[in-house]
């Protein structure tokens, strides 16, 4: 779900059909909605006004909670956190790195502990995560090490 801001060019909501004409519109599912039309298909709930996210599962659009309520049950509480072991709550955001799943506070650098943010470049050497820069470096003092050999 995105809030965008509504250029020269009218939208039809994909919720009740009609022109958007407030400054304000979301787009889900690459369809645009009024801010009061997106709303989950099994609760109700206006998304805007319950979040910052919307989930989809086939065509169905859910709030995070009937989503994590629908499918997120079972399989993700069995999910533990690769950098400190413990258990994540089917309810908590995760961030995955190939077949590790992280939660959002240990989704850190190993050698810096900068945590790394959606959009950040790393790389996951060993089972271990690094912030591009570091992975840089680490590199680099591998390729050093086995030129001296």
């Amino acid at each position: 779900m995105s809030a965008s801001k509504l250029g020269n060019a009218r939208k039809c909501c994909a919720g009740c059909n009609r022109e958007i004409r407030e400054r304000h519109l979301l787009k889900a599912m690459d369809k645009y909605w009024h801010t009061t039309c997106l709303k989950c298909s099994q609760c109700g709930a206006i998304l805007e006004q319950v979040g910052d996210s919307c989930f989809v599962k086939g065509t169905s659009i859910l709030c995070r909670n009937d989503y994590m309520r629908l499918y997120g049950g079972p399989a993700r509480a069995l999910c533990t956190c690769a950098t400190c072991g413990k258990q994540i709550p089917a309810s908590d955001k995760v961030l995955r790195a190939g077949q590790n799943v992280y939660h959002v506070t240990c989704f850190v650098c190993t050698t810096c502990k900068r945590q790394l943010k959606t959009g950040d470049k790393y790389c996951v050497i060993d089972s271990k995560l690094f912030c591009e820069q570091d992975a840089l470096a680490n590199e680099q003092e591998k390729h050093k090490v086995n030129n001296t050999k």
